[in-house]
């Protein structure tokens, strides 16, 4: 994995520009497909224990904590 802060460990409110979406397994695949590519913005809507809601390109994304760990952040 590469080391950095990945989506899973943004706050609540914060403006973010990913970098790179990591592993080549289908769910990384559909990541890259929903718009978490290199240089999105993304705005961190809601945090709760289990899962993060996420703003990309006007679309509201709900992930679990496992797949916003393969987004990585500048």
């Amino acid at each position: 994995m590469t080391a950095g802060r990945s989506l899973a460990m943004a706050g609540e409110g914060n403006e973010c520009m990913v970098r790179e979406v990591v592993g080549s397994t289908w769910a990384s695949t559909r990541l890259r497909e929903m718009g978490f590519v290199e240089r999105a913005r993304i705005k961190v809507l809601k945090i709760d224990g289990r899962g993060i809601i996420v703003g990309v390109n006007g679309t509201r994304f709900a992930l679990s904590m496992g797949l916003a760990s393969r987004v990585m952040l500048y």
